[in-house]
């Protein structure tokens, strides 16, 4: 019983860890691009640098997760408990994700604003599953476990 809870403390320390790393990282990218950067011209469409940066994030996110996860965790089942809640959360948001922002994107918009209004394109929507799971799966083995 001790391996469970272990394993389960590993995962939700994990997607701390990740949901963390990946507010964290995408406000101190905000800060560097602005608006400008971060978006396609009068547009709330994400800009093609803003995507190449998510990608990083989710990368990155996943493998702190999967890092933290497997440093608590009895055993490397905690690591894939960690795996299938990232996975089946990012495919329940890819199902539910409703693009927000219409119109044109006033010059001066806010980071909060921008991130209910951001309007990603549907491929990088699916691609943070394999993403997540791949990112995960790096920082478990760089810990020593998965």
């Amino acid at each position: 019983m001790k391996t469970f809870w272990r394993n389960l403390g590993g995962a939700v320390l994990g997607w701390v860890v990740k949901a963390a790393v990946s507010f964290a990282l995408p406000t101190a990218m905000w800060m560097v691009l602005g608006p400008e950067g971060s978006f396609r011209p009068d547009s709330w469409d994400t800009s093609v640098v803003w995507n190449a940066g998510w990608i990083v994030v989710i990368l990155l996110g996943a493998a702190a997760g999967g890092f933290a996860c497997s440093k608590v965790a009895a055993d490397r089942r905690g690591l894939w408990v960690l795996i299938a809640v990232l996975v089946v959360g990012g495919a329940l948001s890819a199902l539910l994700y409703v693009p927000a922002g219409e119109g044109m994107r006033p010059a001066d918009v806010g980071m909060f604003d921008a991130m209910g209004s951001a309007r990603s394109p549907m491929w990088l929507v699916w691609a943070t599953l394999p993403l997540d799971a791949l990112g995960a799966l790096f920082g478990g083995r760089i810990a020593g476990r998965g």
